[in-house]
């Protein structure tokens, strides 16, 4: 099977890029399409693979990387948790001495609690009507590929406020060069896809979206997940790396798609 240029990863069922994470809508406002999510999680044993593969090589150093030689966090809220790999992750590496992972998909929470729930590692259900601020104030909160997934990003941003001392979000940059052409190509709606990306952004345009809902960027970091990612196709993958060698990753995510994390805080 072949990836897809954006995101850079395998749909088992298609060969579309299949989304790091993402159930996110009903986490803000509403929840958005709850039967899209709960289908998307139903491959629980392909989803523990690539998860903990992005979890362990990418999202995890990246989130390390932002968070620098700040004083690890004590309670941390995982937004959009999915399966609960990235949750659980953090909290075997000390990132947080009580990590609450939460989402709206029943099929994903579920998953999270039957592997990786235990003392101070806990996984809840987020119900339409819920509100996140039930659950207290936290040291940190991660969001981690859930807001391409939202109608009204800059609302759910917002939402969140108050909610922890310093945010950690990260989302895909699909917006290049590349990633445009071939969508163009491709013709039809491009939020018409298997992974239920609605929003496709470059590093300024999600730094602008951060900056309207009330966030002040501390650090960011920039990484490119395909040419690494043994889920593409070796001939792209080569290809991809050979890329990014040449050029460097800024110039590269200006072609294809990367993955952008950013510290922030509320101004």
């Amino acid at each position: 099977m072949n990836a897809s240029v954006e995101g850079g990863h395998l749909d088992p069922h298609g060969g579309r890029a299949q989304a790091d994470r993402g159930s996110p809508e009903g986490l803000a406002a509403s929840a958005g399409r709850p039967e899209f999510y709960e289908q998307y999680w139903q491959d629980a044993d392909y989803h523990l693979e690539y998860n903990f593969e992005a979890a362990v090589r990418h999202r995890f150093p990246s989130i390390c990387r932002v968070w620098g030689s700040l004083r690890p966090p004590g309670r941390v809220l995982d937004w959009g948790c999915g399966n609960g790999v990235l949750t659980y992750w953090m909290f075997e590496n000390g990132f947080g001495t009580e990590v609450l992972g939460v989402d709206v998909s029943e099929t994903a929470i579920a998953h999270a609690n039957e592997r990786f729930a235990r003392t101070r590692l806990s996984f809840r259900q987020m119900v339409p009507g819920s509100s996140t601020h039930e659950l207290g104030r936290f040291d940190a909160l991660v969001c981690s590929h859930v807001l391409e997934h939202l109608d009204d990003p800059i609302a759910a941003l917002r939402d969140l406020h108050g909610l922890a001392e310093w945010y950690v979000f990260e989302v895909p940059l699909e917006s290049a060069l590349v990633t445009n052409f071939l969508a163009a190509r491709r013709g039809g709606s491009r939020s018409d896809n298997s992974v239920g990306h609605v929003q496709f952004w470059n590093r300024q345009g999600f730094r602008t979206v951060v900056a309207e809902a009330g966030y002040h960027v501390v650090r960011d970091n920039l990484y490119a997940s395909s040419p690494l990612c043994r889920y593409v196709g070796a001939r792209k993958r080569v290809l991809q790396r050979a890329l990014l060698t040449l050029v460097g990753t800024d110039i590269y995510s200006r072609l294809m798609a990367v993955n952008y994390t950013v510290l922030a805080r509320v101004k």
